[in-house]
């Protein structure tokens, strides 16, 4: 965790959001997953969950809390066999370090499930299957799709042959959300 980061699952990206306000100049949006509940919402600048229209969502017991704005993603989970909370940071800088290129320009891809509701910069989507979920993104019509912005990095493979070259091949290593969009 970062230095002062000691909380838990929705505590802990809080905490964190609180901590980086100097770099994070609006609200930031996040994913969490928990056993009973999954959800999208938004982190305001300091660190206090922004308006939802369920509010208020408990998600303490979250396992898995991506926050993420068009530059920069954090990543929290709950690491079964270590007993703790893990966490990451992804954006190009940090990739580039690494040997990780980026793979041509944000990508998305679509939320599964059919808009039933829309309040304010809100809309509710259900897919028949689960419960129906918040998207803090607005929509032109009940036929618009929500989309969510993904970067994928890539990395080619280590050298491994006995004259030690590659073998070329490349996959995508991670990947990182930037954006919420309403599509039509």
């Amino acid at each position: 965790m970062p230095k002062g980061v000691t909380t838990h699952g929705m505590a802990a990206a809080q905490e964190f959001v609180a901590m980086v306000g100097d770099v994070i100049t609006g609200p930031v949006v996040f994913f969490a997953l928990g056993p009973e509940a999954a959800a999208f919402g938004v982190i305001e600048v300091g660190g206090a969950l922004g308006e939802h229209p369920d509010s208020p969502v408990s998600l303490d017991a979250a396992y898995d809390v991506r926050v993420f704005h068009a530059d920069r993603e954090w990543h929290w989970w709950w690491d079964q066999r270590l007993r703790a909370g893990r966490w990451s940071v992804l954006d190009d800088a940090l990739a580039e370090t690494r040997g990780w290129s980026r793979h041509g320009t944000i990508g998305q891809r679509l939320l599964r499930g059919t808009i039933i509701e829309t309040a304010g910069n809100w809309t509710r989507l259900h897919d028949g299957h689960s419960r129906p979920m918040w998207v803090p993104v607005t929509t032109r019509d009940a036929n618009s799709d929500v989309a969510i912005g993904v970067v994928e990095y890539c990395s080619v493979d280590e050298p491994r042959g006995r004259g030690g070259e590659a073998h070329g091949n490349v996959g995508v290593i991670a990947e990182r959300l930037t954006t919420l969009r309403g599509v039509s």
